[in-house]
């Protein structure tokens, strides 16, 4: 007599896979993590007190340094690096912070394209905004803005160029 087979597929090992995944995910990022905190400190021992030239980019959300909107790092005002987790890519990173990048003799923001006019314009010349960008601010140094046409395109008459 004939037994018939029944095979049975579960996707219990495929759930289970995906889980064991997410947990070993998390568990490297928490390491990622402390290992950056871990970085950050030495880091910042290694670092001048005070920068001779300092040189940043903008970001079309207003970030400069992997410093980002609403990100806990733009609350830090003793420490002059930290670990961070952010950006296009979301990865760990380490930054300086607005105290060590401030005491800067000389900041140089570089600016380019069309698709940073509109935040250009806003850290320029909106005094109520709350983007990182406008948290540059040398305490002694100079701050000069470099950009192409694309990025000053919107920029208004009244904004002092040199």
């Amino acid at each position: 007599m004939d037994q018939k087979k029944k095979v049975i597929v579960l996707e219990t090992a495929e759930i289970l896979a995906k889980r064991a995944a997410h947990l070993f995910s998390e568990m490297v990022l928490a390491s990622v993590v402390a290992r950056g905190r871990c970085m950050a400190a030495l880091y910042e021992k290694e670092v001048p007190e005070v920068f001779d030239l300092v040189f940043l980019g903008l970001g079309a959300d207003g970030h400069t340094a992997s410093l980002f909107p609403d990100h806990v790092a733009l609350k830090e005002w003793k420490r002059g690096v930290l670990a961070v987790k952010g950006g296009d890519p979301d990865v760990p990173r380490l930054t300086m912070t607005f105290p060590l990048i401030n005491k800067a003799r000389h900041i140089i923001f570089l600016v380019s394209g069309e698709k940073k006019a509109e935040v250009l314009k806003a850290v320029l010349e909106d005094r109520d905004v709350k983007l990182p960008a406008v948290h540059v601010l040398p305490s002694t140094g100079s701050l000069t803005w470099v950009l192409d046409r694309a990025a000053a395109s919107l920029l208004s008459k009244e904004t002092p160029r040199g």
